[in-house]
């Protein structure tokens, strides 16, 4: 196949991983056709990616060590490939969260976005750090987590977007305060959040989603602490 097509083909599929990894995270409410559309995002993801650069090929099958020696190998102009990998392996997880085959990944996928992070710590407006605070509070302290970690890393991604991105403190309220049993966060976060009415198409959707979410969250306030 000739370069330019290979790189056109390539970015085709990893626009179409993007796409079904989004639509199936948001609006698809049964779990059967979650399931579906990660499976179909995971699919461009791989074959995309692997288009796009060898070093990406076969990563889910891949031992350990070899792993670790490729994503170390990943550069600045490897790291939008590396993050719609990881976004959509996020996303296969949550939709496959009964399956343990999914969750023994966690680590890897972890790797996978503490490397972009490392790379460049405010990409697309820190949604890397918005993922490690989530994986960092999926666990109290006594079982694993480390949630200050988390705290630190849902602050860089509120930081990075100035703001603008709500779903941060939506998750910072979900995930820490709540796990922390920090009411006064809680409620501080999540109303900056449904009394927020700036304007940003960039955020626009999400943010109306994390204004939903957030109302819920406050709505079942009482009734958690």
């Amino acid at each position: 196949m000739p370069w330019c097509s290979r790189t056109r083909r390539a970015g085709l599929l990893l626009g179409a991983a993007d796409l079904y990894g989004f639509y199936g995270g948001v609006f698809v409410d049964d779990p059967d056709r979650a399931v579906l559309f990660a499976d179909k995002a995971m699919g461009f993801a791989a074959q995309g990616s692997c288009l796009q650069d060898a070093l990406f090929c076969d990563w889910a099958t891949l031992d350990r060590e070899t792993f670790e020696a490729r994503l170390a190998e990943v550069g600045p102009d490897e790291l939008a490939t590396l993050n719609t990998v990881a976004s959509v392996w996020v996303g296969w997880m949550q939709a496959n969260s009964d399956d343990w085959n999914a969750i023994a990944q966690l680590g890897r996928v972890q790797q996978m976005i503490e490397r972009v992070v490392a790379l460049d710590p405010d990409y697309e407006q820190g949604t890397a750090q918005l993922y490690l605070g989530v994986l960092h509070t999926l666990l109290p302290p006594l079982q694993g987590g480390k949630p200050e970690l988390g705290r630190s890393h849902f602050e860089a991604a509120i930081a990075a977007s100035e703001g603008r991105n709500l779903l941060a403190k939506t998750y910072f309220a979900k995930h820490y305060a709540r796990l922390m049993f920090d009411q006064e966060l809680h409620h501080e976060l999540l109303t900056e959040v449904v009394e927020s009415d700036f304007d940003d198409p960039q955020f626009n959707l999400m943010n109306e989603l994390a204004k939903q979410e957030a109302r819920i969250l406050l709505a079942d306030e009482a009734d958690y602490f």
